[in-house]
């Protein structure tokens, strides 16, 4: 027979055992990186992360999906989101305009109703106690709490801690989640650890304070990098995995999912990741397949219309002329130059 006391609870094995067999597997919200539970999302400074995780935002709350991605969400299922920013101008956000334009009346309703913002009047959070207040409030009002995105949780909590000293980065953390208690979900976003500045994409980088970060989250802990091989994607390799410890060797792993720059009026796609880690943050290879067959077709005096075709028979997953078009400027080919005026040989761009 079990007993519980505040913090622990007493029981035999079978009992526990049968609790577990009556607990649903956490959904997976967007594939396997953002779940159910707690998710740290890390990266570089100016990779794209808070564009990443407005897109969530839309994607969990209304039903303008992810192109690519596999989700647990059914059909009309729509999740309440709390989106926490502290740092963002309303300025940097007009790239996202014309997406937000482009939604159906109905899932603008959506939006409207299914998400608040928790943001800085200013762009700069100056009195932190009054930010972390508002939080509180908007947290214990428990009508927006099936998703809560916080765009740098370490600006907030971590402002006045030392990260790199494992005490102060435990007591951040016991401070974070009991601002967030009450959140049924969380995406962190955060930086990675200040020595990986130098280190650059040569290894694996951890989170700012990944020793005990990697200790408290018990969920997913989450790469999100920009390989130099190809700029207009990100990759995101599991560091930890809510339902495994990833063990497997970085400079090798496989990423779990990819995602590709669109165009205005769909930000992201995704698509399977193709490269291992290693292989992503290598310099393209002049014997690219795509690269190769659009320098014959440039070379034979093709035109915009066949260079797309050719574009999105290779990348199967973009369905647009817009964005082949201008994936094919990106890779440094001008096709609406006239065939005569042409080189025989086109520099490529990496």
């Amino acid at each position: 027979m079990s007993a519980s006391f505040p913090g622990a609870v007493i029981q035999s094995t079978h009992e526990r055992m049968e609790e577990c067999a009556k607990v649903a597997v956490p959904k997976n919200l967007v594939d396997s990186i953002i779940t159910e539970g707690v998710n740290v999302v890390y990266a570089y400074t100016d990779t794209g992360k808070s564009y990443f995780a407005r897109r969530v935002m839309y994607h969990c709350a209304c039903g303008a999906r992810i192109p690519g991605v596999q989700t647990d969400l059914k059909p009309g299922e729509h999740l309440k989101v709390l989106y926490i920013d502290p740092e963002q101008h309303n300025a940097n956000l007009k790239g996202f305009l014309p997406f937000h334009h482009k939604l159906s009346q109905h899932d603008r309703e959506l939006i409207n109703a299914n998400t608040r913002e928790v943001r800085s009047p200013d762009g700069f959070t100056h009195n932190l106690q009054s930010f972390i207040q508002a939080i509180q409030h908007a947290i214990n009002q428990g009508t927006h709490t099936d998703l809560v995105i916080v765009d740098g949780f370490q600006m907030i909590w971590g402002r006045q801690h030392n990260l790199s000293n494992a005490a102060e980065m435990e007591g951040m953390l016991g401070e974070m989640f009991k601002d967030l208690k009450g959140a049924k979900s969380l995406l962190l976003l955060g930086q990675v650890t200040r020595a990986a500045f130098n280190q650059m994409n040569t290894v694996m980088p951890g989170p700012e304070g990944s020793t005990k970060l990697e200790q408290y989250i018990q969920g997913n802990l989450v790469f999100m990098g920009k390989p130099k091989r190809d700029p207009y994607k990100r990759f995101f390799v599991h560091r930890k995995q809510k339902l495994s410890w990833g063990k497997q060797s970085y400079a090798e792993h496989m990423p779990s999912f990819v995602l590709v720059y669109g165009d205005e009026e769909e930000p992201f796609y995704g698509e399977l990741p193709s490269f291992t880690y290693a292989q992503w943050n290598e310099q393209p290879e002049s014997n690219d397949p795509l690269k190769i067959t659009l320098q014959q077709a440039y070379e034979r005096g093709d035109d915009m219309t066949a260079a797309e075709n050719i574009y999105m028979s290779h990348m199967h997953t973009c369905k647009k002329r817009d964005s082949a078009r201008k994936g094919i400027q990106r890779l440094g080919f001008k096709f609406k130059t006239p065939a005569e005026q042409r080189p025989s040989q086109q520099k490529l761009i990496p």
